[in-house]
């Protein structure tokens, strides 16, 4: 049996950030990362009508989906490159030491990018 919820969307995105600093990363490092993805994801409906498990979700994203990839890192400058011509889905691209699919966010200081695979 299941049950519909409408949930705002700060709300949505406090649960999901909460997950991530108490679990993940309690320094906050790379929270500002993780905050811009999710804010999207909500903004553009990527939660909407599914199956809800905030642990599930922010969990599978660290361990399994998403990386961080920092400046001195060797994929890091074409990824900023990318990213500053508006080029997101970098599935096609080549890479030397990552495969990334998607750039999700890239930090406004542009010293760390938050891919997915």
């Amino acid at each position: 049996m299941s049950v519909t919820v409408k949930i705002d969307e700060d709300v949505l995105l406090e649960m999901l950030m909460d997950r991530y600093i108490k679990w993940w990363d309690e320094s906050g490092k790379n929270a500002d990362l993780y905050e811009q993805m999710y804010q999207n994801y909500i903004e553009n409906g990527a939660f909407d009508g599914m199956e809800l498990d905030i642990s599930v979700i922010v969990d599978n994203d660290v361990v399994n989906y998403c990386k961080v990839v920092e400046k001195g890192d060797k994929d890091f400058d074409k990824l900023l490159e990318l990213s500053e011509q508006g080029e997101y889905d970098v599935s096609t691209e080549e890479f030397e030491e990552i495969s990334p699919s998607f750039i999700e966010a890239v930090s406004d200081d542009k010293d760390r990018i938050l891919v997915r695979y």
